[in-house]
């Protein structure tokens, strides 16, 4: 079964934050012997986002409408 064109497939949730963030693409990267890292680049309406305070926040990145994802933290913002 499809999913509409205009529903949100990913999602990035970080517990305990409040934000408008939605997931304008991501790119991840994995190699033998390293952890694995996700290049996620997000959009927001709100232009007063304090990005230090996502810091080393735990962060669940949906990559479909089951449930399905991947853990991390947050390790960098800009």
């Amino acid at each position: 079964m499809f999913s509409p064109a205009n529903q949100t497939q990913f999602s990035l949730d970080i517990p305990g934050v409040s934000h408008d963030f939605q997931v304008l693409e991501f790119q991840g990267h994995e190699a033998p012997n390293c952890a694995y890292r996700f290049d996620i680049e997000l959009i927001s309406e709100k232009p007063d986002v304090e990005l230090g305070s996502l810091l080393n926040q735990p962060a669940f990145l949906s990559i479909d409408p089951y449930g399905e994802g991947f853990h991390g933290l947050v390790y960098s913002a800009a």
